[in-house]
């Protein structure tokens, strides 16, 4: 079950807040409205579960539960729903509620609403609407009133705000009025009323829609979302919309609006415009119009009268500064009027847009260097923040709107399309005014970085060879190419490519201490030829004559004296030890001034034998 009985049937419990949450609003003090920017569903019912009768009631001997055989001949979600008559009938006379049992309303600044979906085709005379009952009071309509066919499945939502902190009760009442009975068309009944998925829902609203994702806060008697199979047979953006009829088929009575949510408009200055993109194609006497109205006031239309056919998917523009600083709703308004018919009205990616941003400029940056945009929007209060695709690492001061960003070695070279947006305190989720600008990051050619390289103690006539390593640590990488700076000794050579030192030092460079220098180059800023930049490693050769040499003697006393002779003075030794030959681990780092040193091993144990070796760190 989606909703526990209990939950449903108690009042909801709303303003004690839980620690846990008073430390998350604590860490977040300068932000204390994203604290409730999520919208939440305080409870829902799918109608699934056996225990739905539970939280609901029904009266008037109508309304039924379960898998439905006709009108759409399926629930919205799942198998199961509420309607007037599974099988697609219902009595030419009735008149029923499925209602609610009591709930608690949240505080009104929670945005508290009523949500559902919807289907219904329903005969001449005869109606369906949502109402509001507090305590035992008398019930109240606050829906519109739901006639003829409504096309598809389309969500309904009730503003509950009046009713904040108050016991209420939401009811489903269908009436039939008995007006077939003169009807020559015994089938003009209709199939019914289907409802699914109700809800008690909380968060800001949202005006802003592309409908990629469902109805969002939007609603509807008669519309459809989803994806277009007639019309223009594709959104303007993305893969749905919202359409009279999806299929491109409406009925010739089909008197239906799309509804928004309560919204706050914007100051007059702020040149606030609803804007849409729209497709059309009606029938002959058919038509479309956008309205507005005030709070629960009457809708006025605020547009053109669309008629005819359209000229493809075009933006739509409503100015709202004549509504300035009130709470509106913003509808579109189709009816149909004539036996002849057209593909419809097809809606798609609706917002609210004002002019607070001013043009930005495009910025030009290097990797790794700060890029500092202060984003000046007009009037004030605003909340800033950064649209999706934003790159990583790119912030914006949700107060102040200053937009830092320091480009890292990956992201460059690049060009970056990035979005700012201002939003309310109150409901940072709706979008008011946006911005688009460019950034382009420059690659910056930085130096290869050379591992160190140690002392070497050879001996004459013999091959010392080793790589010296070296990474780009640009990106992309560029090649590196090793060469031996001025002063390498006769013979010493180093692979271009792999970075490979080889020397072979004779008799007579023996006994001398040869200072090598290695440099890596790149070649250049992204590869061009361009800035190449290189870096260097220094090291000390000594050939000898003599090599080093490492005897070790066990004492009567039992002690280990190890000797090492013939050393490279100034040059550090590691001495180690092994019993095993295979885990060899540190005795001591011998540092000599002198071609000779002594240690005594006295803590050998029992160990039955123990190996000694002499490494150049």
């Amino acid at each position: 079950m989606n909703c526990s009985p209990l939950s449903f049937r108690q009042p909801a419990k709303f303003g004690t807040p839980n620690p846990a949450s008073v430390r998350c609003l604590l860490s977040l003090l300068l932000l204390p409205w994203l604290a409730a920017a999520q919208q939440k569903v305080v409870w829902r019912e799918d109608f699934e579960s056996d225990w739905w009768w539970d939280n609901w009631f029904m009266e008037g001997g109508v309304w039924e539960v379960g898998k439905p055989t006709g009108g759409p001949k399926k629930a919205f979600s799942g198998q199961n729903c509420a309607v007037t008559g599974l099988a697609g009938k219902y009595p030419a006379k009735a008149d029923a509620r499925l209602g609610s049992v009591p709930f608690l309303v949240p505080a009104a600044d929670q945005h508290p609403r009523f949500r559902f979906f919807h289907w219904y085709s329903i005969g001449r005379g005869d109606q369906g609407t949502v109402e509001v009952r507090v305590g035992q009071g008398a019930w109240k309509v606050v829906s519109q009133t739901n006639v003829w066919d409504g096309s598809g499945w389309g969500q309904g939502s009730v503003d509950l705000r009046a009713y904040a902190g108050q016991e209420v009760q939401v009811a489903f009442h269908f009436t039939a009025t008995d007006v077939r009975r003169w009807d020559p068309d015994p089938t003009n009944g209709g199939p019914g009323w289907y409802v699914d998925d109700v809800a008690l829902v909380t968060g800001p609203a949202v005006v802003a829609n592309d409908f990629e994702t469902g109805w969002g806060d939007w609603s509807s008697n008669g519309w459809e979302q989803g994806v277009p199979t007639g019309g223009p047979r594709k959104a303007h953006g993305g893969q749905s919309c919202v359409a009279v009829d999806l299929a491109g088929s409406y009925g010739s009575q089909a008197d239906s609006r799309l509804m928004s949510p309560p919204f706050l408009v914007p100051a007059a200055d702020q040149s606030p415009r609803f804007r849409f993109f729209h497709w059309y194609s009606f029938g002959l006497e058919d038509q479309g119009t956008v309205e507005v109205r005030v709070g629960q006031g009457d809708w006025k239309v605020v547009s053109q009268t669309h008629v005819g056919d359209g000229s493809g998917w075009s933006q739509g523009s409503v100015d709202l500064r004549a509504y300035a600083g009130q709470e509106v709703q913003v509808a579109f308004h189709f009816k149909a009027s004539s036996p002849s018919e057209g593909p419809g009205w097809y809606v798609d990616d609706v917002a609210i847009s004002t002019d607070v941003l001013p043009r930005l400029g495009d910025q030009t940056v290097a990797e790794g260097v700060l890029l500092a945009v202060p984003i000046i929007a007009k009037g004030s209060g605003w909340v800033f923040g950064l649209g999706q695709g934003a790159p990583e690492g790119a912030a914006i001061d949700p107060l102040f709107g200053l937009f830092t960003w320091v480009p890292s070695e990956l992201q460059g070279p690049t060009t970056n399309s990035i979005t700012v947006y201002v939003s309310t305190p109150n409901n940072p989720l709706e979008r008011i005014d946006s911005a688009t600008f460019t950034v382009v990051v420059n690659e910056v050619n930085a130096p290869p970085l050379v591992g160190s390289i140690g002392p070497k103690a050879i001996k004459a006539d013999t091959l010392l060879r080793f790589p010296v390593t070296a990474i780009d640590p640009d990106w992309p990488t560029n090649r590196l190419v090793f060469t031996l700076d001025p002063g390498a000794p006769e013979g010493g050579a180093i692979d271009p490519t792999t970075g490979v030192f080889t020397w072979t030092p004779t008799a007579a460079q023996a006994a001398t201490n040869h200072s090598i220098t290695v440099r890596v180059t790149d070649n250049g800023t992204s590869g061009g030829g361009a800035d190449p930049r290189s870096s260097v490693a220094t090291f000390v050769a000594l050939p000898k004559v003599t090599p080093t040499r490492l005897t070790a003697e066990l004492t009567p006393e039992s002690k280990v004296l190890v000797t090492v002779e013939d050393m490279i003075p100034g040059v550090d030794y590691a001495l180690q030890i092994s019993k095993d030959l295979i885990e060899w681990k540190a005795l001591r780092t011998i540092r000599s001034e002198t071609a000779t040193f002594t240690h005594e091993d006295a803590d050998i144990g029992s160990e039955p034998m123990r190996f000694y070796r002499l490494r150049i760190p």
